[in-house]
């Protein structure tokens, strides 16, 4: 069997999609079947060695995003229409979110390709519920007349397609899977060493700071929680604040932890000082 994975993203790091990507190719070459990816740039050389050690093979989708990273998802449609032709894949996995662009793709190839593919849909983002008409004519119904197989993230996600009349039957949750954690420090470790008061709430997030990543809109929410804390009078004065650098201590209010780095610091950080949050 050979598969074709359409993916959206630059691989530019080592991270969870490009860490799925090098087990599938090696269980894939373990049974004798083909991975193959299209992808909008090339790998990092050390990801791309991982990659080629493992046994998958990829092409760029030139113009599909820009030296910018600006996305052009039109230009999508003619590059991935000549590569399904060419690869003759049994499946086709779509790992983006432009509905309109992998439409008409699945429409021409399912035209010109024989034997034509089966295609699946791999939900990866959060959906809203479908309001009014949105329940009867939206994108991801017409999408469903090409779409072999929907695949989901969370069960929400699932009665978001089906509430769009996709069968129940054509839709899978897949979670994403973690280690089970192994404890190495004793809890509350974490309040110590920054200080935190012990009321205090934490939340924390892991990810590369990209703009995929969508990490903004966390400093957004955390400003708008932060105001309504402010507005019901629940930040705790009159505590005494440590000088370690950590700007809330003693003050009882929601810290929001960011785990990771990468090239969108810089202008992260600048949006929290904007928005009142960096401290």
């Amino acid at each position: 069997m050979k598969t074709l994975i359409l993916s959206n993203l630059v691989p530019d790091k080592n991270g969870t999609f490009e860490k799925l990507i090098t087990g599938l190719a090696a269980e894939y070459r373990k049974h004798g079947d083909e991975l193959v990816l299209g992808l909008a740039g090339e790998p990092i050389p050390t990801l791309a060695a991982g990659w080629r050690a493992a046994g998958a093979a990829w092409r760029v989708l030139h113009g599909w995003t820009d030296a910018r990273g600006h996305e052009h998802p039109w230009r999508f449609v003619g590059p991935a229409v000549r590569l399904v032709h060419e690869q003759k894949p049994d499946l086709v996995v779509l790992n983006f979110g432009d509905e309109f662009p992998a439409l008409a793709a699945g429409v021409i190839t399912n035209l010109c390709c024989h034997p034509r593919p089966r295609w699946v849909w791999q939900q990866h983002q959060q959906m809203r519920d479908p309001i009014g008409a949105a329940r009867y004519i939206s994108r991801i119904r017409l999408l469903g007349s090409v779409i072999n197989y929907f695949m989901t993230q969370y069960e929400g996600g699932k009665q978001s397609l089906i509430k769009r009349g996709i069968s129940p039957d054509k839709i899978s949750v897949i979670l994403n899977g973690v280690p089970e954690p192994v404890r190495t420090r004793e809890p509350g470790w974490l309040r110590r060493e920054l200080t935190i008061p012990d009321g205090a709430l934490i939340a924390v997030t892991v990810g590369s700071l990209i703009p995929r990543k969508r990490m903004a809109f966390q400093f957004q929410a955390l400003a708008g929680v932060l105001r309504e804390y402010k507005a019901q009078g629940r930040e705790c004065n009159g505590r005494e604040t440590s000088d370690s650098g950590f700007g809330v201590q003693g003050s009882g209010l929601p810290v929001l932890i960011v785990v990771g780095d990468g090239p969108g610091r810089p202008g992260l950080e600048r949006r929290a000082d904007e928005l009142g949050v960096a401290e």
